[in-house]
């Protein structure tokens, strides 16, 4: 089992355990970094990852042979550890996660040396007012409002995201990220960070890249971001 390390706030559990492990190096050990809240939350290329307390925000690290593929393999860990919780999480490709159309759960990947990060914040109890003004209509919680359900919902979901990623290690990747993928058989805006158009996405290919169709011409998209109308999109 990992060695855990709990904060009641940090600025990222992310930057700390690439602080510890470039000062252990080689001698660094599986760890857990669990913080209530976070001042300087990052996501995907620099960007800020709003971190309230309502919310739990954890990283976890293993060897890179562990994970061949990390951000997928993750999403979908962290999508079943969420199930417990009784509620229909789906992925949205790459690897956000989403409750009722709302992102619910960011996943940050990073490597050090030999050593995989995986970053997790997940939002539990936050209120749509707490969220920053400007990601309001995109972001969601599992049980907002129910504060007063926060200290157990965290220790569960710890139990089973540590439990999940280094226990259990469920296989079947692939076919759980298909049937779990919210964006597939919908129109899609992709954004390869130089140009934006639209296509439809139609699959993920074995090495969980998305399918797309554009002009009767079938691609995988391995990079980038992909925006699709939320009114498309069936939780039930």
């Amino acid at each position: 089992m990992p060695k855990i390390l709990k904060f009641e706030k940090l600025e990222s559990t992310n930057t700390l355990m690439k602080e510890l492990i470039q000062k252990d190096g080689s001698n660094f050990q599986s760890t857990v970094i669990i913080s209530k809240s976070q001042t300087l939350g990052r996501g995907r290329r620099g960007r800020t990852f709003s971190s309230p307390e309502g919310g739990l925000y954890i990283s976890m690290t293993f060897q890179e042979d562990e994970f061949k593929y990390p951000t997928a393999t993750a999403a979908v860990y962290t999508m079943l550890a969420l199930k417990t919780l009784k509620k229909s999480v789906k992925i949205k490709w790459l690897n956000d996660l989403y409750y009722n159309n709302k992102k619910v759960c960011g996943i940050l990947a990073e490597k050090v040396g030999h050593i995989i990060i995986i970053g997790i914040g997940i939002n539990l109890t936050t209120r749509i007012e707490e969220f920053p003004l400007e990601i309001q209509n995109k972001a969601g919680s599992l049980f907002p409002g129910k504060i007063e359900k926060l200290p157990a919902l965290r220790d569960k979901l710890t139990k089973e995201l540590i439990e999940t990623f280094y226990i259990e290690k469920p296989q079947d990747l692939l076919s759980l990220y298909r049937e779990n993928c919210f964006t597939l058989n919908t129109e899609v805006t992709v954004n390869n960070f130089k140009t934006t158009y639209t296509a439809k996405a139609i699959g993920i290919n074995d090495n969980f890249e998305l399918l797309i169709e554009k002009d009767n011409i079938i691609r995988p998209l391995s990079t980038g971001e992909i925006i699709l109308n939320p009114l498309q999109v069936d939780f039930s």
